[in-house]
């Protein structure tokens, strides 16, 4: 790039000087643009101008580099020289009369900055992210260096991309289909109850501590599990250097490392100037992937932080709010786009506790954005965790949560398990009633909403589950229903289900000797939507229960009778 621009200022000096010769007006005219399109394409511009630095990582630029003559270019690199020190800056524009500036380089490399002797240089070059294919498998900062070893992509192999602009598409290019399949997490409450179809902006809301990583983590690795692994990419943004870390574990345990990329910062959050750019840099690069047609799944945590350290930036240089919203880059770049086709789907991370003080009228506006942008909506509560957290916003009518890129095993089960959960809320808002009222409950009146106690901690597992799994979970929990077995098991949930998937392996009763788990992964995987092999599925499922509770039974960890609730129970 640096040759084609020397190649191309030479062109461009050779041409003005020859338009300048022509003299009159058009002549100066065609000079003058041709000095514009060349100082676009990459040269750089002398700037005579003064900047004073209001933090360890923000300069305010003084109103003569906005002059006509020589306007910085927005979201351009400049250079701020003091007597003996250099640093980088992102140029940000605030007002038609005034330019901030972002210090790129450590703040300890700018504090020794003389207020009144820092010029101004720009350079005329936006603000990139640069990988190569070495890049893959490894933690990076925003500069593209690797955080364990300092080193950044090779000449040969790196690629450039540019931050901010790069995903400013075309109407063109924003032309979007139809979801074609589902992104899975190994969580049934999200994944029956609040399906997200690939190219979904998806916010996780919560409190710190309930589940929200843990619910990313194992999304990405049933990203990776699902589908064709050689056209899928991870691109994972954190704060957090244990949680990149983390994910990159699960990767390798699935042999694909190499298909993930991390982003994070090399100092603690304080460091404004990463910590603003970190995100950006993680759109830019899946966005970049998705267009190389690798299907993505972008996660960024916690942007929360980066709220609050965006706004101390731009509080510093008297502006209430950034010029570049971080949720409408991620809403533009996610989606199946008609071109490609690939998909960029994104995960964002939402904690409203972290808010300080100052920011939480921004935090509750950033909150109320998100909900209004976000295709999905996923609340993690920990309060009345048998109930809340799994039941999904139910409207009474015909296929409730069902949609067309789900497989019709997936869907079958949806409708049966969102009839239950429709029953459970209604049963128990009926129950409350009563005693509202104080109206003596006979147990044997509301048996569903008692036993609903033990399946629907079934359903809320912890255990990590894959597709199959839930699969075959689910059918087991909607057959026990059916028969009302709940109060008869002896075990606790968790010891119930390891004990069912054991018995499973070694239930074999179709072709080939295979057992119910291979057989509902070969249909899940290879038959599609062949309804008749999703009944072969449910009908082996009743098989099983039966002859898993009559083994429980021999075992005497299964109850001849219903259990006779009293009105405490519950």
């Amino acid at each position: 790039m640096g040759m084609f621009n020397r190649a191309l200022k030479s062109r461009f000096g050779i041409l003005q000087r020859g338009f300048a010769k022509i003299g009159g007006t058009q002549g100066q005219d065609l000079a003058a643009e041709l000095l514009k399109m060349s100082a676009k394409m990459g040269e750089i511009i002398d700037v005579k101008a003064k900047a004073k630095l209001v933090g360890s990582n923000v300069a305010v630029i003084t109103p003569a580099a906005r002059s006509k003559d020589a306007k910085i270019p927005y979201n351009s690199i400049v250079a701020l020289r003091g007597v003996e020190k250099e640093a980088p800056a992102l140029a940000l524009d605030l007002r038609e009369d005034l330019l901030g500036a972002l210090v790129l380089d450590r703040a300890k490399n700018v504090a020794q900055f003389e207020d009144n002797q820092i010029d101004v240089h720009a350079e005329g070059r936006p603000a990139t992210f640069k990988f190569g294919s070495e890049s893959f498998g490894r933690v990076l900062d925003v500069e593209g260096k690797d955080l364990s070893t300092g080193q950044k992509p090779t000449k040969e192999k790196e690629r450039s991309l540019e931050l901010f602009r790069s995903i400013r598409m075309s109407a063109k290019a924003r032309r979007r289909i139809k979801p074609r399949r589902q992104v899975y997490t190994g969580s049934i409450p999200i994944d029956l109850c609040e399906p997200i179809p690939e190219g979904s902006f998806v916010v996780l809301h919560g409190r710190r501590g309930t589940g929200k990583s843990l619910v990313a983590g194992r999304a990405v690795k049933a990203f990776l599990s699902e589908g064709d692994r050689s056209r899928r990419r991870i691109v994972y943004v954190s704060y957090s250097r244990n949680n990149c870390e983390r994910v990159l574990a699960q990767a390798e345990a699935l042999d694909a490392r190499d298909r993930v990329l991390c982003l994070s910062i090399a100092e603690n959050r304080e460091h404004s100037s990463q910590a603003f750019l970190l995100p950006f840099a993680g759109a830019a690069l899946a966005h970049q992937l998705r267009i190389d047609g690798e299907d993505v799944l972008l996660v960024v945590e916690d942007v929360v932080s980066h709220l609050c350290n965006e706004l101390g930036i731009f509080r510093a240089l008297k502006q209430p709010f950034s010029p570049i919203s971080l949720a409408n880059e991620l809403v533009t770049i996610s989606g199946t786009f008609l071109e490609g086709p690939a998909s960029l789907t994104t995960l964002v991370a939402f904690e409203e506790e972290e808010v300080q003080e100052e920011f939480r009228g921004e935090a509750t506006r950033l909150k109320h954005s998100l909900e209004s942008l976000a295709n999905v909506w996923i609340d993690f509560d920990l309060s009345d965790a048998a109930f809340r957290r799994i039941l999904p916003k139910l409207t009474p009518g015909p296929n409730l949560h069902t949609f067309p890129w789900q497989r019709s095993i997936i869907r079958r089960l949806t409708d049966r398990l969102s009839e239950i959960l429709l029953r459970v809320r209604e049963e128990k808002n009926a129950l409350e009633l009563k005693r509202e009222l104080k109206i003596t409950v006979d147990p044997w009146d509301h048996y569903f909403i008692f036993d609903s106690e033990y399946f629907m901690k079934l359903l809320i597992t912890s255990r990590e589950l894959n597709t199959t799994q839930m699969i075959l979970l689910v059918s087991f929990v909607l057959r026990i229903v059916e028969l009302e077995l709940s109060s008869q098991f002896k075990d606790s949930p968790e010891k119930l289900v390891e004990e069912l998937f054991k018995f499973a392996a070694n239930f074999k009763e179709y072709d080939d000797g295979k057992d119910i788990l291979t057989y509902i992964e070969h249909v899940f995987t290879q038959r599609g939507d062949d309804e008749v092999h999703v009944d072969a599925i449910l009908e082996g499922v009743s098989r099983l229960v039966e002859i898993f509770t009559l083994d429980l039974k021999m075992k005497g960890r299964f109850e001849a009778f219903k259990k006779d609730y009293l009105p405490g129970d519950v």
